[in-house]
């Protein structure tokens, strides 16, 4: 049997899609026949800089990854198309002589899918997507007016031959689901996020000193969907005397974060470049407390986050500014966290004096959320085709 994983970004990547492809290749090993192979295309990091040289292809037990060197490294929107044009032209020379049983993607901005889709077409192959965003509402919400709409009404064509081709389909989020049922007849799983072993057993229950500065930390992207830059300044400079905030990642809002902690001249505040997840753990380790926050754009008000279930992993207590179906679920299934309205400071202060300011496991959580039964589930759904 073999099977083709398409996705943009891989480990040593750092990122929900990366995280989310390689869970899907370790649960199809893991519950996969003896004969099977996987071929994972994906790209060279583009978020993490790793210490090691990567090989081209590496191979792994049963899977063999094969990286694409994307041209393009800037942060905006042409250059993303044209690295991706780039990255499906080289997939597509790559896959030339092989014969696939199943194509298997996870995508956050459609094209990938769209690509898969192609694939699975000229191979006559079985399609399983597992969708991370909506995109055409994406879209709308990053490209304001006329040429949002023609956009994203050209991303619907695209998407809707994607999910009606699809032999099975996947939301990763079930805030997906009143969108996707109202426009097609098919029906979807929806399998979500779930806690990384690697963060269980990490973080022993401490209380912190009294009157000792807290350690606020974020971890992520900075991008247009958490919108840093319009709440921390103000957030950082009304608890001055009491936090001090540690923002680890970057994105296309992170020079807009730094212009605005400049200019007001916030000084507890830290920037700090991406790591990866082992170090990530250590900055965790060192949190007193755990930062989200996501702008209540349309498009956002559906997702769910990979970072509530790493925070949640923690113990830590979690400060969320969320709205939409995040903040239904933190509510109904997420210990210990204050929840603020996004963008609103004063709502973060009051909500900031609810929590518990001690590292205290969240074990129904973790049962609950439990990668192993996931990756079952996935297998088998991805098998059964």
């Amino acid at each position: 049997m073999n099977i083709l994983l398409l996705s943009f970004s891989y480990p040593p990547e750092i990122g929900p899609g990366s995280f989310r492809a390689q869970t899907i290749a370790k649960a199809l090993t893991q519950f996969g026949p003896s004969d099977l192979h996987i071929d994972v295309i994906t790209t060279y990091p583009l978020r993490y800089d790793p210490q090691k040289p990567i090989p081209q292809i590496e191979q792994h037990g049963n899977i063999t990854i094969y990286r694409i060197n994307a041209p393009f490294r800037k942060n905006n929107f042409i250059f993303q198309v044209l690295t991706f044009f780039y990255f499906a032209f080289c997939t597509l020379f790559q896959v030339r002589h092989k014969k696939y049983d199943s194509i298997v993607t996870t995508s956050g901005r459609l094209a990938t899918a769209a690509l898969a889709s192609l694939i699975a077409k000229v191979k006559s192959a079985k399609l399983y997507v597992d969708i991370r965003e909506i995109f055409p509402e994406n879209i709308k919400g990053l490209f304001p007016g006329v040429r949002g709409q023609i956009m994203s009404q050209f991303f619907s064509i695209i998407e809707s031959r994607v999910v009606q081709q699809a032999n099975k389909v996947n939301l990763i989020s079930p805030g997906f689901l009143d969108y996707y049922q109202s426009k097609f007849k098919q029906s979807f799983s929806c399998y979500m996020h779930a806690v990384d072993p690697l963060f269980i057993g990490q973080f022993q229950e401490a209380t912190s000193a009294p009157n000792a500065r807290l350690k606020v930390y974020y971890a992520g992207n900075l991008g247009y969907g958490q919108s840093l830059d319009q709440i921390l300044p103000s957030l950082a400079k009304k608890t001055a005397n009491q936090l001090d905030f540690y923002i680890v990642g970057g994105g296309n809002r992170l020079e807009l974060l730094r212009t605005a902690l400049q200019e007001q001249n916030i000084t507890n505040v830290t920037l700090m470049n991406s790591m990866s997840r082992e170090k990530l753990i250590r900055a965790y380790q060192n949190a007193d407390i755990l930062f989200l926050h996501i702008h209540p754009y349309p498009f956002t008000l559906r997702v769910l986050p990979s970072k509530i279930f790493e925070y949640a992993a923690t113990g830590k207590p979690i400060w969320a500014g969320v709205m939409g179906y995040a903040r239904t679920f933190m509510e109904q299934e997420v210990s210990n966290c204050a929840i603020f309205t996004p963008d609103n400071v004063d709502d973060a202060i009051s909500a900031f004096h609810t929590l518990t300011l001690r590292t205290l496991p969240r074990t129904e959580f973790l049962q609950h959320h439990n990668q192993e039964k996931l990756m079952r589930m996935i297998a088998s759904d991805i098998l059964s085709l």
